[in-house]
């Protein structure tokens, strides 16, 4: 009788787990989650049989070390050139305005964005905000912190409006005048990049022309006129039956790293924003044990949870600047980290290109899962063109690269080393993904597919360091 009971207890246990694996309830996911808290101590003790890979371990975990200081630097550097970038070129834009840099930490809406703010001085509702000579939206909301925060709505938004002018080249063309603001979505049949929707303009006599920010009624607002003058890219038709829209210069979506809010206010010698990788908000953790069973899946667990201030979305890395994973599920005393091999990965990338000075802002890739010899297979979703010259004479045209034989040959490649890029939320910009070798070529709309090389095996990594909530204790 006794056994049978048992056996009825245990059949009803399972029963009701495997009825909550597909039907979750929240409290009794979270008084699992309270039983279950002390196996984090289980789980450690049986981290020792880790010591079975001790070599391969201790060769990965040397690399990271061995590469940590340069790859930091190299990150940082990248991020600096960015922030440097975000100024505007034109010196016209510069007179009568100051600009405070910032980074973008988070999208908390498709057309917003919050930015890490060094000081809110200057900073205020409806300051334009741009990147370089492109502008980008307007600040919405303050949030003096610590941390200091700001709220900026895009362009992208649809009920957003933003005068504009647009010069035509014709000799004696009167210039005609619109408001810009929103999306317009493409028909069937166009390319699928992003479009600015263009309103009411004066004319119909121009086709194409760069278009400006030009409010009729700069009074209305104080801080219009700082954002007079800065661009919003090329206006286009695609046939005398379709609508206007504007071809933006940036990566509304997934490429906004580091921009400019502009004032009428000097900054007055602001600090500059500490490194994510020195900020304090890292906590020192090892890997415990496996993650999901499934053979697809790359995954690991971590003595690490919700009480340490973990999020989903944490960024994970080794000794240094290498991104090894991210926090992909929290629980109350341990949390899963998705490595960077895990399928189904997305996260903004920034490329160091071989002989350029420059950055390239690549946007969003997607991980598909592993290549042949130790490559990461990753999909690239492309929403600014990518065009850059080969050696010698060679000039990117079109679909492919225009040698100085006149020959248009099929796209080359060009070496390049990737790091993060910003926006997602517990995911620092500047850490170091690996190599890949990207076309030259790449047009708006297009999804490419390349392989990463990340040079060691993220899962033979045991000493991490994950991120941690800003603002936690």
């Amino acid at each position: 009788m006794t056994r049978t009971r048992t056996s009825s207890a245990w059949l009803i246990l399972w029963g009701g787990l495997l009825f909550l694996s597909f039907r979750p309830v929240p409290a009794a996911e979270r008084v699992l989650e309270f039983v279950l808290a002390p196996l984090r101590g289980a789980a450690a003790l049986g981290a020792p049989f880790g010591w079975l890979r001790a070599k391969r371990v201790q060769a990965a975990e040397h690399e990271l070390a061995g590469a940590a200081r340069a790859e930091a630097a190299e990150g940082s550097e990248l991020l600096a050139r960015l922030a440097s970038r975000a100024l505007p070129a034109d010196a016209a834009l510069r007179t009568g305005r100051h600009y405070l840099t910032a980074e973008v930490v988070s999208r908390s809406a498709r057309d917003e964005c919050w930015l890490a703010l060094r000081e809110v001085h200057g900073v205020v509702h409806g300051a334009p905000v741009v990147c370089g000579d492109a502008y980008l939206g307007r600040v919405v909301e303050v949030v003096p912190g610590p941390p200091a925060r700001a709220r900026v709505q895009l362009v992208t938004a649809a009920e957003f409006r933003v005068g504009a002018v647009v010069q035509s080249s014709e000799p004696g063309a009167e210039p005609v005048f619109l408001t810009v603001g929103g999306i317009r979505v493409p028909r069937a049949g166009e390319r699928r990049s992003l479009r600015l929707a263009a309103h009411q303009p004066s004319s119909s006599a121009i086709e194409s022309g760069l278009v400006r920010v030009h409010e009729l009624f700069a009074d209305a607002e104080a801080t219009s006129r700082l954002a007079e003058g800065f661009r919003l890219g090329e206006l286009r038709k695609d046939d005398e039956h379709s609508s206007w829209w504007v071809e933006p210069e940036l990566d509304f979506l997934d490429g906004l790293f580091q921009v400019a809010i502009v004032s009428a206010e000097a900054e007055g010698g602001a600090p500059a924003l500490l490194p994510a990788l020195q900020d304090g908000n890292w906590l020192a953790t090892t890997a415990l044990t496996g993650g999901d069973p499934s053979p697809w899946r790359s995954t690991l667990k971590v003595a690490l949870g919700r009480a340490d201030g973990l999020r989903e979305g944490a960024a994970v890395t080794g000794v240094g600047a290498r991104l090894v994973g991210r926090v992909c599920r929290v629980g109350l005393a341990t949390s899963d980290v998705a490595l960077l091999a895990d399928p189904g990965q997305s996260f903004p990338v920034l490329a160091r290109l071989a002989g350029e000075s420059e950055p390239a802002v690549l946007g969003r890739v997607l991980v598909l899962g592993r290549g042949a010899e130790g490559t990461l297979r990753l999909r690239w979703f492309v929403r600014v063109p990518l065009a850059v010259s080969a050696e010698g004479e060679d000039v990117v045209k079109g679909d492919g690269v225009l040698g100085g034989d006149g020959v248009l040959r099929g796209d080359t490649e060009i070496e390049a080393r990737l790091f993060t890029g910003s926006g997602d939320p517990g995911l620092p910009g500047g850490l170091f993904l690996g190599s890949a070798r990207l076309p030259r070529a790449a047009r708006a709309g297009e999804e490419r597919e390349f392989e990463l090389r990340p040079g060691l095996e993220a899962g033979d990594v045991r000493t991490l360091f994950v991120r941690r909530e800003a603002g936690e204790p």
